[in-house]
């Protein structure tokens, strides 16, 4: 359980870490002020040289005022890349000059889950926003999640697994893809085991077939996500 603890603890030190980093960089690459008002040409480009640049993010949209989106790089039609209604609706809040982020899961049940920032296009010279920016990233594959990643690799012990879920529940990084977009919550009714964490909880449960499992469940400091 002791070792279960720190696996967990240091998967959970490096997801603010990984997510502050993508706030940071997709305001940065928003900065740029050729993205004000140029043609769709320009912008391609503008973003190609952020997705070079910048390796962190799979894929950059820009969605103009409208909220529909006029470019994007590496793949420059973003009908193509299955924009999620949450994505849509992150676009709407940025456009309104706030900027958001959703977890994106395609519609490949067994696909990488991504996270997707999104925030306004501003130009100091107007009041409203000129577009929207949204950079996605998929999560398990990010350079930065490596040692989040690399901890719960460490909980593969015999039949034992290590996840990730949302503050839905859903279970975004999983060692088994076919469990993602699962729902999976913490037994509130088991005795619970002592624990030296003031947030983790642990406590013993056994699957449909009889076997025993021992269960370490940690929430995220400073973001809504379990370990």
């Amino acid at each position: 359980l002791d070792q279960m603890a720190r696996d967990a603890q240091h998967a959970a030190d490096g997801i603010p870490f990984f997510v502050r980093a993508g706030e940071s960089l997709i305001r940065d690459l928003a900065r740029n002020e050729n993205l004000w008002d140029s043609s769709r040409g320009v912008l391609e480009s503008e973003l190609s040289k952020g997705i070079r640049t910048i390796p962190y993010f799979q894929q950059l949209v820009y969605f103009d005022t409208y909220g529909t989106p006029i470019a994007g790089s590496p793949q420059p039609d973003a009908t193509q890349i299955g924009l999620t209604t949450d994505e849509l609706d992150a676009v709407e809040v940025a456009l309104r000059g706030a900027p958001h982020q959703t977890i994106a899961f395609p519609p490949q049940r067994d696909a990488p889950t991504l996270l997707s920032f999104v925030v306004p296009i501003k130009d100091p010279n107007r009041t409203a926003p000129v577009g929207a920016l949204l950079g996605r990233t998929d999560i398990a594959s990010n350079l930065l999640m490596l040692p989040v990643t690399n901890s719960l690799q460490s909980m593969l012990v015999g039949s034992g697994a290590g996840f990730i879920t949302d503050q839905h529940h859903r279970i975004i990084v999983h060692s088994d893809p076919a469990r993602l977009q699962e729902i999976w919550e913490p037994s509130s009714s088991l005795p619970q085991m002592p624990v030296t964490s003031q947030l983790g909880k642990a406590y013993r449960d056994r699957t449909k077939d009889g076997a025993q499992w021992l269960v370490y469940y940690l929430p995220v400091s400073g973001h809504p996500w379990n370990v």
